[in-house]
């Protein structure tokens, strides 16, 4: 009658553990939700944050033209960026748009000289 009775048990505590582990597995899923909902969420902010900084950009360029309005921005954003002490930090989004507008401005007219160039009827090797 022991031996039945400590099969018994010993199936019954092999129970346990597997439910236990069933259980935390459960659970560092609910976890994992958790922060998906999260990382969710802050995305939603930042996109909805960039809404707002455009539609503020707009009004400053309507306001004061295109080329003083976006200066008025850039230097406004960089102002808040680098308040309080010096320290490395990486570049934030804003000032990665203003390098690639920068650029593009660059791009722009070295394609202007090289079109115009082009319709004089010089020919233009790449270096």
């Amino acid at each position: 009658m022991n031996k039945i009775h400590n099969d018994k048990v010993k199936s019954l505590l092999n129970s346990l553990q597997i439910l236990k582990k069933e259980k935390a597995s459960v659970e560092g899923l609910s976890k994992e939700h958790k922060r998906s909902k999260l990382i969710e969420q802050l995305n939603k902010e930042i996109m909805d944050q960039d809404i707002v900084i455009d539609v503020l950009r707009k009004y400053i360029y309507d306001d004061k033209g295109r080329d003083k309005g976006r200066e008025i921005c850039d230097e406004i954003v960089i102002k808040a960026l680098t308040k309080g002490p010096d320290r490395v930090r990486a570049l934030t989004r804003e000032e990665l748009r203003m390098e690639i507008d920068k650029l593009k401005a660059v791009n722009f007219s070295i394609e202007a000289k090289l079109k115009g160039n082009n319709t004089a009827g010089k020919a233009v090797r790449p270096k």
